[in-house]
């Protein structure tokens, strides 16, 4: 409901393509998505049924966390695959909790990724994951997301890592962000 009634959340055209579809991932979805600049930011994960393993598909440009290596191993690869092992598993977790309820998921998160080569980078962003299903039932998960900030890992200290759903302060972020997300996820 936050995303339905927010006509200022950029992600409200995917979450209304989803509802006005029935969940239904066709030909129409993807241009749509394009038209809508969702494209830049968005994954896609796949399985051939509910119960296997979910694959990345696609990776928009917006994505800088994987280098053009790491792409090439993620793509394919089920989800839990990364190179970041306690990251995959979390991943996972959230993407088959997607399936598994069939309904959409508005989170703002937070999250490190450290590529083989160069620095880790830590980013938070709000994100919306979508269950879908092809005509031939077929599952689509999407995952379409707003960057709000990034910051090399070395700024940050161990004891921030934080995988889980970002609640807490929101120190980083400008005045009127903080503001809004904190009454987004104020639940």
């Amino acid at each position: 409901s936050l995303i339905g009634n927010d006509n200022s959340n950029p992600l409200k055209p995917l979450f209304q393509k989803w509802r006005v579809s029935s969940s239904i991932f066709d030909d129409t979805t993807l241009p749509f998505l394009i038209n809508y600049g969702l494209d830049f930011r968005l994954s896609v994960v796949t399985a051939p049924r509910v119960g296997e393993p979910l694959r990345f598909q696609f990776f928009g440009e917006g994505f800088k966390f994987y280098d053009d290596h790491q792409k090439m191993k993620v793509i394919g690869a089920p989800i839990e695959d990364q190179p970041d092992t306690e990251y995959g598993i979390w991943l996972a977790q959230q993407y088959n909790a997607v399936v598994e309820s069939g309904k959409p998921a508005l989170d703002y998160v937070t999250a490190q990724i450290t590529p083989d080569s160069g620095p880790g980078r830590r980013s938070r962003s709000e994100r919306l994951l979508l269950p879908w299903r092809t005509n031939d039932y077929k599952v689509i998960v999407t995952c379409a997301s707003v960057l709000i900030s990034t910051e090399e890992a070395s700024q940050t200290s161990s004891s921030d890592r934080d995988l889980t759903t970002y609640r807490a302060s929101l120190r980083d972020e400008a005045p009127e962000v903080r503001q809004e997300l904190a009454a987004r996820h104020a639940n």
